[in-house]
C-alpha cells in the first residue's frame, strides 16, 4: 500500500512538461512556460493569476520573487539548492523547449524580456549552476526591468502592452542596432510598423 502512495507522490512532484493548451504560449520572466487555457487566451493570464498571490490585480517584487522561488523548486529536481547543468538540460529539452530558439528577438514571441535562456542567464558567478540566491537576484532585476515607470508594481495591462510590443518586434526582420523600435520594445511602448527601416 505504501509503494503506490509513494509513486503517486513522486509523480505529483514531477516538473510539468512543456505547456499544452489551446492558447498562446508565454514564458514568465524566470522562464516558466504557460499556455492559455482557451484558444483566445494568452499564457500570461494564468501566470499572472498564479503569481498574484493576494489577488489584488498587481504584482509586487515580493510576489515575483515568491513565484521565482516556486519555479526554482520545480527546476532543482535533486533538491541540492542549485540548478545544475543536467537540470538546465531537462529545462531546455522537456519543460521549455521554446528557449532553444537561440535568439533574443525570437524570445519576444514568448516572453516579456528578450533573454535567450532565462534560467542560465541567472548564473551570475558563471559556475554553470544557478543557486537559489542567484535566481532570486535575477527575479528582482527582471522585476525592475519590467517596472520601467518605477512604481514598484506591475499590472496585467502593463505587462500585456510589453508582451504585445515584444511579440510585434519578434515578427519583423532584425534591424540596425539602436533602432528606435528596438528601444520601444525595451520600454514597453508600441512599435510603429509604418516607420522606414
Amino acid at each position: 500500500m505504501a509503494l503506490p502512495l509513494l509513486l503517486f507522490a513522486a509523480a505529483a512532484a514531477a516538473p510539468p512538461a512543456s505547456p499544452s493548451g489551446p492558447g498562446r504560449v508565454f514564458l514568465s520572466p524566470m522562464g516558466e512556460p504557460f499556455a492559455g487555457r482557451t484558444a483566445g487566451e494568452d499564457g500570461i493570464v494564468p501566470w499572472f493569476e498564479g503569481a498574484d498571490r493576494n489577488h489584488d490585480g498587481v504584482l509586487s517584487v515580493d510576489e515575483i520573487t515568491a513565484d521565482a522561488a516556486r519555479f526554482f523548486g520545480t527546476l532543482d529536481t535533486n533538491h541540492d539548492g542549485e540548478i545544475d547543468p543536467d537540470e538546465v538540460a531537462h529545462y531546455e529539452q522537456v519543460i521549455a523547449p521554446e528557449v532553444r530558439t537561440g535568439s533574443e528577438i525570437a524570445m519576444g514571441r514568448y516572453a516579456l524580456l528578450q533573454i535567450p535562456e532565462p534560467v542560465t542567464s541567472a548564473d551570475s558567478d558563471f559556475n554553470r549552476g544557478v543557486s537559489a540566491k542567484e535566481f532570486q537576484a535575477a527575479a528582482v532585476a527582471r522585476f525592475r526591468l519590467l517596472d520601467f515607470e518605477h512604481t514598484g508594481r506591475l499590472t496585467r495591462d502593463e505587462l500585456e502592452r510589453i508582451r504585445h510590443s515584444a511579440a510585434s518586434a519578434a515578427q519583423r526582420p532584425p534591424s540596425n542596432k539602436g533602432d528606435p523600435d528596438d528601444q520601444a520594445v525595451l520600454q514597453g511602448d508600441e512599435v510603429d510598423h509604418e516607420a522606414p527601416m
